[in-house]
């Protein structure tokens, strides 16, 4: 089956073979685990806004990942992908399953995004860098340090102090994933992909710290067998959700453990702010990052039981912002969920309008 679609994904300079966004990731594992047929676009970080824009002429402030669809119209960010998936291919794997687990997951990405990507931000800031072409290395400097605010040489931080972050943060997860199964349970879903896809990120433009980081920060082997799993998975390892009560009663304790620990921190609960746009020396990566929110009061409406978050936990759409969040990987090396190298992807709702204002649903 020929492909129909077209996935624009960030590329290094130099090779063009490094891909350099979570978010993108987060797209393949999600398409690949549909198995929808797709051609992938490797773009660099200065082709993003002329290519995407001259192939979706829709889309006014391109970013990835962004969909082709078969109409020429172009989709972007990687959530609204996936929620196309499950709308549009509802006889494959499903990402989300019931609207109750859908939320969970959405959660888990947030606690993903506040409290283990900026640390892994700083950590690969100088490999993204040195992946980079002369001209798109101006690029990624000159952005990077409009958007952080400070030079260059200062936005890596402390090494040990960014281990150290990830370590902490990353408790919580290292529980849910003691079982030796998935995020969700016995089946992988959205929640999986968003963790798989940082660790990507993580494992290509710095693999000596994702190896201390992540890899070595238990005595055990719940994060190595986590990473061998999502990297060799096929089809007869990747059930698709179940509704036990057992499952049911797992996926309601990981939120109230990531739920509590939000409440716990001394800083204001975060959201998603989706950073879709490419606007200046903006980052067309399409991720997201941590933001306070309008509201802090408690989370009083919560109920796992129900699927429920409070109602002020949104995630909130801005007109324009920056992201400095990316990753690299082996572009073409793609995961290979059913003993085939082929690439695979899919879409969601159609924006057919400008996406200027619209936003990134991460």
């Amino acid at each position: 089956m020929a492909a129909s679609l077209k996935l624009f994904e960030l590329v290094d300079g130099k090779t063009r073979t490094i891909s350099f966004s979570p978010a993108v990731w987060r797209a393949r594992f999600a398409l690949n685990y549909k198995k929808i047929p797709h051609e992938v676009v490797s773009l660099t970080f200065l082709e993003v806004p002329t290519v995407i824009h001259e192939a979706c002429p829709n889309i006014d402030a391109p970013t990835v990942p962004t969909l082709q669809l078969e109409t020429g119209q172009g989709l972007l960010d990687s959530l609204a992908i996936a929620e196309y998936l499950e709308e549009k291919y509802p006889d494959r794997p499903l990402l989300f399953g019931s609207p109750a687990e859908k939320k969970l997951q959405l959660f888990f990405q947030s606690y993903i995004q506040a409290r283990i990507h900026p640390a892994i931000q700083r950590l690969v800031f100088e490999g993204m860098y040195n992946m980079q072409d002369d001209e798109n290395a101006l690029y990624f400097r000159a952005s990077r340090e409009k958007s952080a605010g400070q030079p260059y040489q200062e936005i890596p931080g402390d090494r040990n102090e960014n281990i150290k972050e990830i370590r902490e943060n990353l408790g919580l997860i290292h529980n849910v994933l003691k079982s030796g199964d998935w995020i969700m349970g016995d089946h992988p879903g959205w929640a999986d992909f968003v963790l798989a896809s940082s660790f990507m990120w993580f494992s290509s433009c710095s693999p000596n710290d994702f190896k201390e980081g992540i890899l070595e920060a238990f005595d055990d082997q719940v994060f190595p067998n986590f990473w061998n799993k999502i990297q060799h998975a096929n089809d007869n390892a990747l059930p698709s959700f179940g509704q036990s009560q057992e499952n049911k009663q797992k996926k309601n304790g990981i939120l109230k453990s990531l739920f509590g620990a939000m409440l716990n921190k001394k800083d204001a609960t975060p959201t998603l702010v989706e950073t879709p746009n490419y606007t200046g020396f903006g980052n067309p990566i399409g991720g997201s990052r941590p933001s306070t929110p309008a509201s802090s009061a408690p989370y009083s409406s919560f109920n796992p039981d129900k699927g429920q978050l409070r109602p002020d936990f949104p995630i909130s759409r801005p007109s324009s912002s920056n992201s400095n969040y990316g990753h690299g990987y082996q572009s073409h090396q793609s995961t290979d969920f059913g003993g085939q190298q082929q690439s695979y992807a899919s879409s969601s709702a159609v924006y057919s309008h400008s996406t200027s204002s619209v936003g990134s649903r991460f």
